[in-house]
């Protein structure tokens, strides 16, 4: 399942809660579909609101690329920008980082792109999908958002393979990184309990499966049924967030069944 957005409802999810993302590092993850290419439609927004031209986000372009940006207050804009256009009405997972103010990435599984240049953003306390901010209403959506998960620090190559492989970001990282987990499936609640959302202009749900695009064709994400069936489950690690079908089978951190842990 996902949320599907119309930027012409003005249809979006907001929330005043960041969960102590306060600046680098930190990243993104999701799985967008774009139906209508258009302008510069915000998939991801996080930003101030003391300072609302001021932000980071995952961005859709006009010419089909996707893009991480940074915009400052008073030293501009910067962005890493993947140069191959992408399909319509496809699903892609995506991973945005900002290890720095200097650095960021943007990684889909087609490739990644680097930006180098400082751009620093205040302490932000405003959260969405779907659209920038209340101060850029030209950013809504024309398409899908679903599994969105925010992150501390950096994550390794390995993880973020795995990501884009389809694999459960609960089963990638440990639960102290990850700070918001929206799985979208049949509501806008995070799973971890750190953030609410509100939804603007009555956006619609998808009750179709997601399923890998390009790579990994066939690997089809957990419905809003199954996610019901998803519990915790200790380790010495730590605590994981596993699938009941694998109950019982959960080790220490390393790899298991080609799913990443730790």
């Amino acid at each position: 399942m996902a949320r599907v957005f119309d930027r012409r409802g003005s249809q979006y999810l907001e929330s005043p809660s960041t969960a102590g993302i306060l600046g680098p590092p930190f990243w993104v993850a999701l799985w967008f579909r774009v139906d209508e290419w258009w302008g510069e439609q915000a998939l991801f927004f996080l930003g101030s609101r003391q300072t609302l031209q001021s932000y980071y986000a995952v961005v859709a372009k006009e010419d089909g690329t996707i893009a991480a940006v940074s915009v400052g207050p008073t030293d501009g804009r910067g962005e890493a920008r993947l140069a191959d256009p992408l399909e319509g009405g496809r699903w892609y997972p995506a991973v945005a980082c900002w290890p720095s103010t200097q650095r960021r990435s943007i990684h889909l599984p087609a490739g990644q792109a680097l930006h180098e240049g400082r751009v620093a953003v205040p302490y932000v306390d405003r959260l969405a999908v779907g659209r920038f901010s209340t101060a850029l209403p030209s950013g809504y959506l024309s398409g899908a958002v679903a599994r969105v998960c925010i992150g501390v620090g950096s994550p390794t190559a390995e993880q973020i393979e795995a990501i884009l492989r389809g694999v459960d970001p609960r089963l990638v990282f440990r639960l102290g990184v990850l700070r918001v987990f929206l799985p979208l499936c049949g509501g806008d609640y995070d799973v971890l309990g750190r953030a609410s959302f509100v939804a603007g202009g009555m956006p619609g749900w998808d009750k179709d499966p997601l399923s890998v695009t390009p790579s990994a064709a066939g690997l089809v994400i957990p419905s809003g049924t199954e996610e019901q069936h998803y519990r915790w489950a200790s380790t010495k690690a730590g605590q994981v967030f596993v699938p009941q079908a694998l109950a019982g089978q959960v080790q220490v951190p390393g790899v298991q069944a080609g799913m990443i842990w730790g």
